[in-house]
């Protein structure tokens, strides 16, 4: 921890990321993943006893930080045309790249739109099945934080950088538009209650960063009102 933050510069938030993925990885280790001869592949987990630095950021902070990263008003329309039919004709003179997004177009312009208009978790729009789509009452059925063995998360990641670096917002990721999906419902509809329920947060004040964005919007609006 002292080589990242004092010679690495990182901050100490970097650092629990970091922390975090390698406390991931010691877990799988111990606990999930098996040799040959089905055992454990560590017998002691070092990570486990490793505490992350205590960060305390308002909700406001927290806020300010992904603002910059979401998309707003027409951008979501914006988006899934660029998804659906732009990026095609932007590559019109690469045939394989031409070809490939023809082949492909209608699955991500679905998983683009499907993020955009519920807010899944990149894990859970990866897990969903045929079977967990009801087309009559426009509903689909996820399970929280589930797994996918077809296209990989890492799969959905990649084509939204793709297509987010092509659309000139290279800073988009599937969180990003997560946060995007959420920062319109409040807008919209102000109802926190229903909007954790449709994030599956498990505390309010996590929701509550998103009344912080669109408070900004609203003061914004008003001063406008008086140029």
């Amino acid at each position: 921890m002292s080589f990242l933050e004092y010679q690495l510069g990182n901050t100490k938030l970097t650092i629990n990321r970091k922390l975090s993925s390698l406390k991931s990885l010691f877990d799988y280790l111990q606990n999930k993943a098996e040799t040959s001869d089905l055992k454990p592949y560590i017998q002691r987990n070092v990570m486990a006893k490793m505490d992350l630095n205590a960060i305390k950021e308002s909700q406001e902070t927290i806020a300010n930080r992904i603002e910059g990263k979401i998309l707003r008003e027409d951008d979501f329309e914006s988006l899934r045309q660029f998804v659906a039919h732009d990026f095609g004709e932007m590559n019109k003179e690469n045939k394989r790249i031409y070809n490939f997004h023809q082949f492909n177009r209608e699955r991500d312009t679905n998983i683009v739109s499907l993020i955009l208009g519920s807010g899944l978790r990149l894990s859970e729009a990866a897990g969903i099945n045929l079977e967990d789509l009801d087309i009559n009452k426009a509903l689909v059925r996820v399970i929280r934080k589930g797994k996918s063995r077809r296209l990989t998360g890492r799969s959905i990641e990649k084509l939204i950088e793709k297509y987010a670096t092509a659309f000139g917002k290279p800073s988009l990721t599937v969180h990003s538009l997560r946060h995007s999906f959420a920062t319109r419902y409040h807008l919209e509809n102000n109802d926190v209650p229903r909007l954790k329920n449709q994030l599956g947060h498990s505390s309010i004040q996590t929701t509550m960063i998103y009344t912080h964005l669109t408070d900004e919007e609203m003061r914004n609006a008003v001063n406008n009102m008086d140029r």
